[in-house]
């Protein structure tokens, strides 16, 4: 089995950070007390979040 590769994931950036978007836009939630972020990857979903809220300690 082939270890995970950061390069190989984003080489389809777009593909697998648009659900980050979509979800992110479907938050209704204008200062949220948490956001944690669970996934898995080289942090595309994080920046997602940190646009939408501007926070640190993200």
């Amino acid at each position: 089995m082939e270890s995970w590769n950061a390069e190989r994931y984003l080489q389809f950036g777009d593909e697998r950070t648009r659900a980050a978007v979509d979800l992110a836009s479907r938050i209704a939630l204008d200062q949220p007390a948490l956001i944690v972020d669970l996934g898995c990857g080289p942090g595309n979903s994080t920046q997602i979040l940190r646009q939408r809220w501007r926070r640190e300690g993200l």
